[in-house]
């Protein structure tokens, strides 16, 4: 009688540390993914903002040079 009490709580507290074990796996597991997806998506916030102020800047100089092609053409034609 007393084997199969020993034997019986043995398992309860097997599959209870189990349990336990999988649930603190599973919760730690999921804030590394957490941390990693947050991390993922300030790096594409990050890049974007470069890329915006690529495309901007870009722009500017676009702008910048043919508004001087405008004058030099404007200046050619007064003379």
């Amino acid at each position: 009688m007393n084997n199969i009490l020993i034997i019986l709580l043995g398992c309860v507290v097997g599959i209870i540390f189990g349990w336990l074990g999988r649930w603190l796996y599973a919760k730690f597991k999921l804030t590394s993914v957490e941390q990693r997806a947050i991390r993922l998506n300030e790096e594409a916030i990050k890049e974007a903002e470069a890329k915006s102020k690529e495309l901007l800047l870009e722009t500017r100089d676009q702008l910048l040079k043919e508004q001087q092609q405008q004058e030099r053409e404007a200046r050619e034609r007064r003379t």
